[in-house]
């Protein structure tokens, strides 16, 4: 009988010995894969960080680019009224036969 104990015994310690290599496998590839994902999520994070920099460059640039395009636009106002200004001064004073269609002198 201790014979069969011992065949009952043994099978046990074969499935528990079977068992432990599974898990083991198993936790092992868990492990890898878990190494991948903090990977992708350094990439993911290390894009995001160059994106967001990325934003706030372009951010800075356009705010440069609206700032001169309005200086630029007040400049180019200003010089439209000269003008406007100029042609109704060369409109309003009495034209001489040579002078005609000259505009008053700049200064």
């Amino acid at each position: 009988m201790s014979s069969i104990v011992e065949y009952v015994l043994f099978a046990a310690l074969l499935l528990t010995t079977g068992s432990v290599v599974l898990m083991y496998r198993k936790l092992k590839r868990f492990d890898g894969l878990t190494s991948e994902y903090q990977r992708a999520l350094r990439d993911a994070a290390a894009a995001l960080t160059a994106a967001r920099e990325t934003l706030a460059a372009v951010h800075a640039e356009s705010s440069e680019t609206i700032a001169l395009l309005g200086r630029k636009t007040d400049q180019a106002q200003r010089l439209i009224d000269e003008i406007d200004e100029r042609i109704g001064t060369a409109a309003a004073a009495p034209q001489r036969s040579g002078d005609a269609g000259r505009f008053p002198p700049v200064g």
